[in-house]
């Protein structure tokens, strides 16, 4: 059973605080039952005109990426992603405690896989694909309200809904993972969520998305409750730019469902990313002599099994 930490839902090691986000080990969640594969992700690229590493808070494949801090837009490859989820699928499904990642194969191991420290003695593995830069964690997302690891139901193609046995909240969220060759369901994460009012702005300042009021954002937090209806907002992260202090890359939650590729290719003996793994057991084809027998020998023992017949037949006739 996978530990979370209390704070982000990033899952823990054996020992220590969390590697993610840099809690102490107080709080501890565990990760619920699931046949789900979620890994957690922080990602930035590099900005070209001003150098900043930008965050980058949502799964998009239009090809490009806007930089928070000077706001220019540039081509983002859609490559990068597809390469990323890949790797980050075999993450979710391989990560430790357990050295046989999310599933136990009941006749071959795949341990090592090279993913097996993660969850184990360390928490949170680098990927770098192209301009993307993603700290990724394997985890469970935590209920906005309470801070309870919420249930994930997948409802249709890229569309996610999440509900909190503890507090009742729920939450809706959506997709195109049809842009990407890997096998994501899935993503959870403030930009992709569907049903929560945005922040207006207006000259400079966020205002409500019920009532129209004020809304005290400081660029750490995407979700601002208005002091005057009660209503949260979300900010969407394009709207951040040109704070003095863009803010830090976000959490979210990128969910897949199946065995990954790294997992199948270790059972079937090819070498993985990380290192090779268990060989499948031998075929032992038939040649075509004992072909040939096993069609031949049926045969003959009906021929004399007829012979036989026929020859009692005569004999009873005689007599």
């Amino acid at each position: 059973m996978r530990e979370l930490c209390g704070t982000c839902g990033s899952g823990l090691a054996r020992h220590g605080g969390c590697g993610a986000c840099g809690a102490v080990r107080t709080g501890v969640k565990t990760a619920p039952e699931t046949d789900l594969l979620v890994a957690g992700v922080r990602c930035t690229f590099p900005c070209r005109a001003c150098g900043f590493d930008s965050p980058l808070d949502e799964l998009d494949g239009d090809g490009s990426a806007v930089c928070l801090k000077c706001g220019m837009h540039q081509t983002f490859p859609v490559d990068a992603w597809n390469a990323a989820l890949g790797r980050l699928h075999a993450l979710a499904d391989l990560a430790g405690p357990d050295p046989e990642g999310s599933t136990r194969d009941p006749r071959w191991s795949i341990a090592p896989s090279g993913y097996q420290d993660i969850g184990d003695t360390q928490t949170v593995r680098t990927i770098e694909e192209g301009a993307l830069t993603a700290r990724a964690t394997p985890g469970h997302p935590l209920c906005q309200q309470c801070g309870d690891p919420v249930r994930i139901v997948v409802e249709d193609e890229g569309m996610l809904k999440t509900s909190c046995a503890s507090c009742g909240s729920t939450a809706n969220y959506a997709c195109q993972p049809s842009q990407f060759t890997a096998p994501i369901v899935g993503v959870i994460g403030q930009e992709h969520r569907t049903d929560q009012a945005d922040a207006t702005q207006q000259e400079g300042s966020f205002m409500c998305g019920g009532c129209g009021g004020p809304l005290p954002v400081d660029g750490l937090g995407r979700l601002v409750k208005c002091r005057f209806c009660q209503v949260v907002s979300r900010i969407p992260v394009q709207k951040l730019q040109g704070l003095k202090e863009p803010p830090p890359p976000d959490v979210w939650w990128l969910v897949f469902q199946g065995p990954s590729a790294e997992r199948t290719r270790l059972l079937r003996g090819a070498p993985g990313e990380d290192g090779g793994g268990i060989e499948d057991p031998p075929v032992v084809r038939s040649s075509g002599v004992n072909i040939g027998l096993r069609v031949l020998g049926p045969t003959v023992a009906l021929g004399i099994g007829g012979v036989i017949a026929v020859a009692v037949w005569a004999v009873a006739f005689t007599l």
